[in-house]
C-alpha cells in the first residue's frame, strides 16, 4: 500500500507552480467555479480517437473492495461515474456491474455519451455538476468513480465535490479517482516543455498530496490504496507521435494545450521543430519517456466511505 502523502512534488516544481499561480488565479476569477477552460463541446467530437481508459486493473480492485465491504458480488454493484465524458469508463465496466449512472456537465461530451449508450438499459446518463448532485439520493451507489475531472474544478471547490461524492456513496463503498500529482503533470508528459507556462498553470490546479488526503478525510473518505498506472492518458501509439504538437486533434487529447496562449504555443512549436530538424528530437523523447516511467502520468486513488 502506498500513501498519497509519499508522492511529493520536487522543490523545483513547487517554485515553478508558484510562479504561475497569479495567472491561474486570474483565469479562475474570470471564469468562475466549475468553469471549463477547454472547449469540450468541440473536443468531444475527436476525444475517443486519442483517449482510452487507464488504470482499469486498479478500478477492478476497487470494485472488488466495495463488493466485499458490503457482502455483495461485483455484478450487484451500482456505479456512478462523475464527469463521465464520452462514457469510456462506463463502456469498460458496464458488463461487470449491475448498473452504471453517468453524470456529465459539458453539452458535447454528454451528447457523445448519450449516443454511445442510448440503447443500453444498464446505463443512465444525467447532465449536471458534481458540485450539486441533488438528482441522486444519499447512499445511492456502491462505487463512485471520477477520472481526470478534479483539475477542471477550481481548487476552492474540491472539498465540496468530495463531500457530494461521499453523500451519494454507501458506507463501505469505494470512491475511485484517477487524477495527477503536480509533479506527474510536469514530469510525466513529454511535451510539457513545449508549453511550460500552460503546463505549470494546470499543475497548480491539482492539490498537493497531503492537502488532498486531508480533504478526503474531511469528506468522510478513508484513503485505502494509491497506485500509479503505467500507461499514458493518450493511446501510446498516438502519444509518441513526434508531429503531434502540430496537430489540432492531438492537442485536443489533453486539456493542457487549451491553456497555452498563442505566443507560447507558437514559440514552443518553433522550438520543437528545430529539435526535429537538427535530429535531437528522438533522443529527447527517449529521455522524457524515462521520466514518465519513473513518475507516471496519473495516480489512481481508492478510498472507502467510513
Amino acid at each position: 500500500m502506498q500513501r498519497l502523502s509519499a508522492i511529493r512534488p520536487s522543490l523545483a516544481l513547487i517554485r515553478q507552480c508558484r510562479s504561475f499561480s497569479a495567472q491561474m488565479q486570474q483565469a479562475v476569477a474570470a471564469t468562475g467555479h466549475d468553469a471549463e477552460y477547454e472547449d469540450y463541446t468541440t473536443t468531444s467530437n475527436t476525444y475517443d480517437s486519442v483517449r482510452a481508459p487507464v488504470g482499469l486493473d486498479s478500478l477492478g480492485n476497487a470494485l472488488k473492495m466495495s463488493a466485499a465491504n458490503n457482502n455483495l458480488s461485483v455484478d450487484e454493484l451500482r456505479l456512478l461515474d462523475v464527469g463521465c465524458g464520452t462514457g469510456n469508463y462506463i463502456d469498460a465496466v458496464k458488463n461487470s456491474v449491475k448498473s452504471c449512472n453517468g453524470l456529465e456537465f459539458n453539452d458535447g461530451m454528454f451528447e457523445q455519451a448519450s449516443r454511445k449508450h442510448n440503447d443500453d438499459d444498464r446505463v443512465t446518463l444525467t447532465q449536471g455538476s458534481v458540485l450539486n448532485m441533488e438528482c441522486f439520493e444519499d447512499n445511492s451507489f456502491d462505487t463512485v468513480i471520477m477520472t481526470q475531472v478534479l483539475h477542471h474544478l477550481t481548487p476552492d471547490t474540491h472539498l465540496s465535490a468530495l463531500k457530494e461524492i461521499s453523500r451519494v456513496l454507501k458506507t463501505g463503498g469505494t470512491f475511485w479517482l484517477s487524477t495527477q500529482t503536480p509533479h506527474q503533470h510536469m514530469a510525466g508528459f513529454w511535451w510539457a516543455p513545449i508549453i511550460p507556462q500552460a503546463a505549470a498553470t494546470l499543475a497548480a490546479r491539482f492539490p498537493g498530496p497531503a492537502v488532498f488526503e486531508r480533504q478526503l478525510a474531511e469528506a468522510g473518505l478513508k484513503q485505502a490504496v494509491v497506485e500509479v498506472p503505467s500507461e499514458p492518458l493518450i493511446r501510446l501509439e498516438d502519444y509518441l507521435d513526434i508531429d503531434g504538437p502540430f496537430k489540432e486533434v492531438y492537442r485536443q487529447g489533453d486539456s493542457t494545450w487549451a491553456l497555452a496562449i498563442e505566443d507560447e504555443l507558437s514559440a514552443g512549436q518553433m522550438w520543437w521543430r528545430q529539435k526535429i530538424d537538427d535530429g535531437s528530437a528522438a533522443q529527447y523523447l527517449i529521455e522524457r519517456e524515462a521520466e514518465r516511467e519513473r513518475h507516471g502520468q496519473t495516480t489512481a486513488i481508492t478510498s472507502v466511505k467510513c
